[in-house]
């Protein structure tokens, strides 16, 4: 809670100053959420992306959650960056000096979205190899993946919505994950590149598919009950 308030009034304070909108430099501030990583990992991928995306000189400080990193050539602000991971409100800051304000709030936003992209991979990465491990120790039933299971062609037991979003693919996942599990979805719970998936305590199953390059969100109920299946979908849209 004091992190959110102190986020809070930095940002109120960064927007609001009219130093920000006077003179070179200029800050460029972006924030987003990410409820699939921790500190260490969101700081992990923060280093990558700033070096791959140009920064020489990438610093934190012992037992800090921020990062700090600049470009080494003539231009005094071309650029700095600041990332600040806060896993406890799973919130990562990303601030921008620029001697261009429009160059700073679109770097700010770009080295943001990669982030959180490249935290979401490597939990994929990571829940995807504990898998395989454990299906190279277990040989268990030959059963249909329940991606697969869910998207049934001409499957009466499934119960199917859609709506258009204007989020990114991190975004739109992250916020599928959330769905989910608001909606009671736990057991089982998966992802591929553009899906996430789980099943409910009563044995539902749900999909929540984001389409990126169509801007839609596709959601899937299967169940034998039809009414529970449609009251179970309506709360995914809801949650989402």
């Amino acid at each position: 809670m004091k992190n959110r308030l102190y986020l809070s009034s930095l940002l109120i304070l960064l927007m609001f100053s009219p130093l920000v909108f006077a003179i070179p430099p200029y800050l460029g501030v972006a924030t987003g959420e990410n409820l699939s990583f921790n500190n260490p990992s969101c700081l992990q991928a923060a280093k990558k992306v700033l070096k791959n995306d140009g920064f020489q000189k990438v610093v934190q400080y012992q037992q800090s959650t921020s990062i700090f990193a600049a470009y080494q050539n003539e231009e005094p602000y071309h650029y700095k960056a600041l990332v600040k991971c806060l896993a406890g409100s799973s919130v990562i800051v990303v601030v921008v000096v620029a001697n261009v304000a429009i160059n700073a709030r679109k770097k700010a936003e770009l080295l943001l979205q990669k982030i959180q992209h490249s935290t979401l991979n490597k939990r994929a990465k990571i829940i995807k190899n504990a898998l395989k491990e454990v299906a190279e120790s277990v040989t268990p039933p030959k059963k249909e993946p329940l991606a697969e299971e869910v998207e049934k062609n001409g499957d009466k037991q499934t119960s199917t919505a859609e709506q258009y979003t204007m989020f990114t693919i991190v975004k739109c996942l992250d916020r599928a994950e959330l769905s989910l599990r608001n909606s009671g979805f736990y057991k089982d719970f998966d992802f591929d590149d553009d899906s996430i998936y789980a099943t409910n305590e009563n044995g539902f199953k749900g999909l929540i598919r984001c389409v990126n390059s169509e801007s839609l969100v596709t959601f899937k109920v299967k169940g034998d009950n039809a009414s529970t299946r449609d009251k179970l979908l309506n709360q995914l849209q809801k949650n989402f």
